[in-house]
């Protein structure tokens, strides 16, 4: 099982996040998963499409979305993945006009499948640095 859910955690940023596709999020992710953490800390997002929605979002404030996977380690149904996203800001969706700005920041996601599917993860990310780096940003372009 350790392979299977490596190849469907690559899977799933090669195809949700570096390919945009919606579809994806249908059939990688269970009915009743919970996804923690994203898009902040907070958050927890149960099914499909409260993810779809969030990610829907994330896709509007953000073009070039590229997220590289720089490790994963699995046990069984368990696995953990260390990556580092490179974003571009061309979208409202933040709440305050795009900056052109370019941003990188870097997280993990431990996953519990079930099924074939995430049943749960919890994600851990530098995402809010990056926001207020762009909100400052957005303020002194404005001056």
């Amino acid at each position: 099982m350790s392979d299977a859910t490596k190849q469907l955690v690559q899977r799933w940023f090669d195809e949700v996040w570096n390919q945009g596709d919606p579809a994806t999020i249908e059939e990688l992710f269970l009915p009743d998963g919970k996804a923690h953490g994203f898009p902040e800390p907070s958050a927890i997002l149960t099914g499909p499409s409260e993810f779809k929605q969030a990610h829907s979002l994330f896709k509007e404030a953000f073009s070039n979305i590229s997220v590289e996977v720089n490790e994963i380690i699995a046990e069984g149904d368990h696995v953990a993945a260390r990556w580092t996203a490179t974003i571009t800001h061309t979208g409202h969706a933040l709440g305050f006009p795009p900056t052109g700005r370019t941003a990188s920041f870097s997280g993990t996601s431990f996953l519990h499948f079930a099924h074939g599917k995430i049943a749960e993860a919890w994600n851990h990310m530098d995402f809010t640095r990056v926001v207020l780096e762009l909100q400052t940003a957005s303020v002194t372009t404005k001056r």
